[in-house]
């Protein structure tokens, strides 16, 4: 499917063009959301998705009225109607004055392409520190921000540094180093928990390789072997750089949890059943 918005989204219950003019009027709320990657018309960690927007929702003292198999059905509906295959959807909780608003619309997406994955990418910082960083709200004046230095350096991705010179995690992402054979990431206290980097821990585990949460001091980048970053749209992906800094893109343990995060997602796909409403 071309990756562009599809002719139709949900909104509480209801199937409206996506160039509805209500869709735009909800940009300015405050908004609780969560982006779902489909492959072959199916959702991928969809439950962990729906666990996370409740966590989301409960940190930032809202409420919803509407249970999980409400939104599953409006999330498979929104497939339904537009015979989506592939591609990333977004089911946003769009909270304005008194009112509840549930929007699902697919969003343009951007995966890496093979020589991404093979060569690595390119990533900057930024100085930017979430007020909530476990809960997922939208924060559009600093993505927009961020996307246009991104756009600027040629860069797939920005990774945020906090007050201290840490860096928490990327923009739209969650970030890994490797040093020898232990895999570090940031305390999850300091980042937004991600399905993807939550698969990851415990692919680790499970696979006896070395896991530690501590800080990641940008001064200190250099003493690391590898960088790579999580997330729906980029699975497990390497950078190359980091402000110009170059990292080894073919780490075995990085290569060894790429390959089995795969194999994650085609097992749950296989398995996973399409809801009959």
């Amino acid at each position: 499917m071309p990756n562009q918005p599809g002719p139709f989204a949900i909104l509480n219950d209801n199937v409206i063009p996506s160039n509805d003019p209500v869709i735009a009027s909800l940009s300015h709320s405050f908004i609780i959301y969560e982006v779902i990657r489909v492959i072959n018309g199916k959702c991928l960690f969809l439950e962990d998705h729906l666990n996370r927007l409740f966590v989301s929702l409960s940190l930032a003292n809202r409420k919803l009225h509407e249970n999980k198999n409400d939104l599953i059905k409006n999330i498979y509906r929104l497939i339904s109607s537009n015979a989506l295959i592939n591609g990333n959807i977004r089911l946003d909780v769009c909270f304005q004055q008194k009112q509840v608003f549930i929007l699902v619309q697919i969003i343009p997406h951007h995966y890496p392409s093979a020589e991404d994955y093979l060569y690595g990418v390119d990533t900057i910082t930024y100085k930017a520190e979430r007020d909530n960083p476990n809960a997922k709200i939208l924060n559009p004046v600093l993505r927009k921000k961020i996307s246009l230095l991104v756009k600027n350096a040629n860069a797939w991705e920005a990774l945020l540094l906090d007050h201290e010179d840490q860096i928490t995690e990327g923009s739209k992402s969650n970030i890994f180093a490797v040093k020898g054979n232990i895999v570090i990431t940031p305390p999850v206290e300091a980042v937004l928990p991600g399905v993807t980097r939550s698969h990851i821990v415990n692919l680790c585990t499970g696979n006896a390789i070395n896991i530690a949460e501590r800080n990641i001091s940008y001064s200190e980048i250099n003493q690391y072997d590898s960088f790579f970053i999580s997330g729906t749209s980029p699975k497990i992906l390497p950078l190359k750089t980091i402000d110009n800094i170059s990292f080894d893109v073919s780490n075995n343990i990085m290569k060894a949890l790429s390959k089995a995060y795969d194999n994650a997602i085609f097992q749950y796909i296989e398995n996973a059943v399409i809801p009959q409403y």
